[in-house]
């Protein structure tokens, strides 16, 4: 009976260590993704600023803000479900 009981710890601490792993994963992948996109983001300021100078509009400067953190989401979301299918699949 413990023996049992024992396996059954284990493997659940295994599984949720997968998990926790597997979370850690794309949350690091997506801060990796928002890093690049925000030097692009940063380059686009950058050349916005150099073609309109004096003419800058904060909606212009909200458009990159809100897609520096909006690309990464939306690559980061097929990336994700991806990654759960093929798992699923090795898992048959």
């Amino acid at each position: 009976m413990y023996r049992l009981q024992n396996d059954f710890i284990e493997a659940s601490y295994t599984f949720s260590m997968q998990v926790w792993c597997r979370v850690l994963h794309v949350v690091k992948n997506y801060f990796m993704l928002s890093t690049y996109t925000w030097m692009l983001g940063e380059g686009s300021y950058l050349q916005l600023l150099l073609i309109n100078t004096w003419r800058v509009k904060t909606w212009q400067v909200w458009t990159i803000v809100v897609g520096c953190w909006t690309l990464p989401v939306a690559s980061i979301v097929p990336y994700t479900l991806a990654r759960l299918d093929d798992q699923q699949e090795n898992a048959k």
